[in-house]
């Protein structure tokens, strides 16, 4: 039942409104304070200033609340802010020779930034903090890669001699400017100096992938390794309109046709020691790939992550590409004997 109804109740007793204000001073204080602009509010504010020679009332304990809280100022949600934490990108770095001119490292920085950018879009990797080495001395070039990776001090000869550039296990890869593979036409796509160059960083880039999700350091098919990256280059080279696919791939058609090798002995990554068998593996991850979607560059990037995980490879294989690889062999050998019909 309501108070209006009910005649036992009396009214309640009209309070001044100079009483109102000190029963009230509680929880008016702080808006007067506030309103202080007027005048009625700064009149009480002075009737209701406690004397100078009051002492002042003892604190209640923590567990209760205070009564007649003092009110400076209005806080503001804003006036002490919360510094976040700025993420760093990590970036791209170059180290280039002095024999490294000005429009050649222009050209280093472009195709590294388009293949990272074409990596990353196709696979979801982000290869940004990378560094590239770049020198035209390759023996210095090679030094410098041993410098961080000393177990291949037995290489050296063979990289400074017949390298044009390479990817290492820490995030990195080196070109040699001055080898025949980077001044030259290339060999392999057929196409100018500047699209070998280009060909040869997604090439690298695609190395230092495998690198990054775990997969390189367990190698299982040489075939796949090399002719894996050699497509993902050719591919990027088409989506960047730097050379068409289509003729990258009539060129791997001819030197294909040359080597008989079967992707077994194509297994063994020294037997990877020439641009036929390059071309060869090339075809192999063609037909591998052909029909996905993207042109298959995720799932690479996935096979190679599942073996970084500790896969067995022929397992990674049959799950990611939809074929056991004893299969997949077989169909390869017979397309291979037709000529690699499309």
């Amino acid at each position: 039942m309501s108070e209006a109804k009910n005649p036992e109740i009396p009214p309640p007793p009209k309070i001044s409104r100079r009483k109102f204000l000190r029963v009230a001073a509680g929880s008016a204080i702080g808006i007067l304070a506030a309103s202080a602009g007027s005048i009625a509010g700064r009149e009480a504010l002075k009737k209701l200033k406690k004397p100078e020679n009051e002492k002042p009332k003892a604190q209640a304990p923590p567990d209760q609340p205070q009564t007649t809280p003092r009110i400076d100022r209005i806080p503001s949600v804003t006036s002490t802010p919360t510094r976040t934490p700025e993420i760093i990108k990590a970036q791209t770095k170059y180290n280039f020779g002095e024999d490294v001119p000005e429009d050649l490292r222009a050209q280093i920085r472009e195709a590294v930034s388009t293949g990272i950018g074409f990596i990353k879009a196709k696979t979801g990797v982000d290869l940004e903090g990378t560094t590239v080495y770049a020198y035209g001395d390759g023996g210095k070039l090679v030094d410098e890669f041993l410098k961080t990776n000393p177990q291949a001090a037995p290489q050296r000869e063979d990289l400074k001699n017949f390298a044009t550039a390479f990817a290492g296990p820490k995030k990195d890869f080196y070109i040699i400017t001055t080898s025949p593979g980077w001044t030259r036409a290339s060999p392999i796509i057929g196409g100018p100096v500047l699209e070998g160059r280009y060909h040869t960083v997604y090439h690298e880039l695609f190395h230092v992938l495998q690198y990054e999700v775990g997969g390189y350091f367990r190698p299982p098919f040489g075939w796949l390794n090399e002719g894996g990256a050699h497509y993902v280059a050719a591919r990027a080279l088409d989506e960047t309109e730097k050379y068409k696919y289509e003729d990258i791939k009539n060129g791997h058609l001819k030197r294909a046709s040359v080597s008989q090798d079967s992707l077994v002995k194509l297994e063994n990554q020294s037997a990877l020691s020439n641009v036929d068998n390059y071309s060869r593996s090339f075809m192999a991850v063609e037909l591998l790939t052909m029909g996905m979607p993207d042109g298959g560059i995720a799932a690479l990037a996935r096979y190679w992550t599942e073996v970084g995980k500790g896969q067995n490879p022929e397992i990674a294989f049959s799950r990611v590409f939809g074929i056991p690889k004893d299969e997949f062999y077989r169909k390869f050998d017979a397309w291979a004997k037709e000529g690699f019909p499309k």
